[in-house]
């Protein structure tokens, strides 16, 4: 009888476990068809700094000569935006004077106040915007974090997905390869979070 229970409820988890996964599956991937895609030109959206003042692409684009943009949507309640920290300060540190990398916090729930606090204590450099409405989320399809998009100068968005982990260098390749002109090589991932 034990056995059976234990048997039981071990299915029970791996068939939440896979209905889980479906779900996600399912929100990311019914999303993608009204979202931007590869190629596409991009509007001209606007976020708000931390400190509340309304900043758009264009404004972005204009920070380097190159007017490239890398955006990751991030937050801080995000464990896998904890693990690709390093990574995400690393990358923008090295594309400082090249192009722009910065953090899109969309989660309704991180504050200005919020954010603030979280990369201050954590010593967290890259710069990082809010989409408290969602707006440039649901723009680019975004339902999980760390999902990252490479802009070109001309506004044409080059890359859609994942940021990357340590062996796999997809957001970094991405850009490198817009800044260096070039065609991308791998122009999308599937999200992962």
């Amino acid at each position: 009888m034990r056995r059976a229970l234990i048997a039981a409820i071990v299915l029970l988890v791996v068939g939440l476990a896979i209905f889980h996964k479906q779900l996600i599956h399912h929100a990311v991937s019914t999303q993608d068809t009204k979202r931007l895609v590869v190629g596409e030109k991009v509007p001209d959206f606007t976020l708000s700094n931390l400190a509340g003042k309304i900043v758009k692409l264009s404004e972005l684009q204009k920070r380097t000569d190159s007017g490239v943009v890398c955006l990751s949507f991030w937050c801080t309640t995000c464990h896998s935006c904890r693990m690709m920290d390093v990574r995400f300060q690393k990358l923008a540190a090295d594309w400082k004077d090249k192009a722009t990398v910065v953090g899109i916090d969309a989660n309704a729930a991180d504050t200005a106040q919020k954010v603030e606090e979280f990369v201050q204590g954590r010593k967290f450099s890259v710069p990082v915007f809010l989409d408290a409405e969602g707006k440039a989320a649901d723009l680019f399809g975004v339902r999980l974090t760390t999902t990252t998009v490479v802009i070109d100068k001309a506004g044409v968005l080059r890359y859609w997905g994942q940021f990357g982990g340590e062996d796999s260098l997809l957001a970094a390749n991405a850009l490198r390869q817009v800044f260096e002109g070039k065609d991308v090589a791998v122009k999308e991932t599937n999200a992962s979070g």
